[in-house]
């Protein structure tokens, strides 16, 4: 096998482990987005976070949370405990 054989072969097995990591992080990405939507529940504002929280622990969740709005956004429960330094949701404690 000749120089030029030898680095084709390498940069091809390099596309396919890059090629299948890709896969796999895009499947993660995939349960987390069906986990997320799956639980939605409603609209969530200052007045109905209390409500998300008591339900989503009533039914074996983790935390209820509001996503950020100006006035009211939606709530939804979740097996993770989100911190209160994530951009994308807003813990209820």
């Amino acid at each position: 096998m000749n120089s030029s054989n030898q680095i084709f072969a390498v940069v091809f097995l390099m596309m396919l482990f890059l090629i299948a990591d890709m896969n796999s992080v895009e499947g993660q990405n995939e349960e987390i987005r069906w986990q997320i939507s799956k639980t939605f529940r409603g609209n969530c504002s200052v007045q109905t976070k209390g409500k998300c929280k008591t339900d989503c622990l009533s039914e074996g969740f983790k935390n209820g949370y509001c996503t950020r709005r100006r006035r009211a956004g939606f709530c939804f429960c979740s097996t993770h405990d989100f911190t209160r330094g994530n951009s994308s949701v807003h813990n209820l404690v």
